[in-house]
């Protein structure tokens, strides 16, 4: 983990290819890089919909399990990044929140 959701009106759907080919590597780039995580581990994924006008066009949710490591500062800092990142290939700057989950209750069923 991390993993990064991009939720995405489908009036965007024009801008997939490029986040796909371009964006992604640089958003993979900064999780594992601020995470220590292995490329393999950090998951991205766009979720196509169909939004209410008063809310973005485009959110991003960062959903990761909690490490002593991941502080405060450095989560703020994979959300900026993001935040940047997606920027030039939206138009505009997307919504990104974080959330932790606890390693304690976290259940994965593959």
């Amino acid at each position: 983990m991390p993993a990064i959701r991009i939720y995405l009106d489908k009036s965007l759907e024009s801008t997939v290819p490029r986040l796909i080919e371009e964006a992604f590597p640089k958003m993979r780039e900064a999780g594992c890089r601020l995470f220590g995580v292995a490329p393999a581990i950090c998951k991205i994924t766009i979720v196509p919909g169909y939004f209410d006008v008063d809310i973005p066009q485009a959110n991003v949710e960062v959903n990761f399990l909690d490490k002593p490591e991941r502080t405060k500062e450095i989560i703020r800092t994979l959300c900026a990044e993001l935040h940047d990142i997606l920027g030039p290939y939206l138009g505009f700057k997307p919504a990104v929140a974080a959330a932790i989950r606890d390693p304690e209750t976290f259940v994965l069923v593959k």
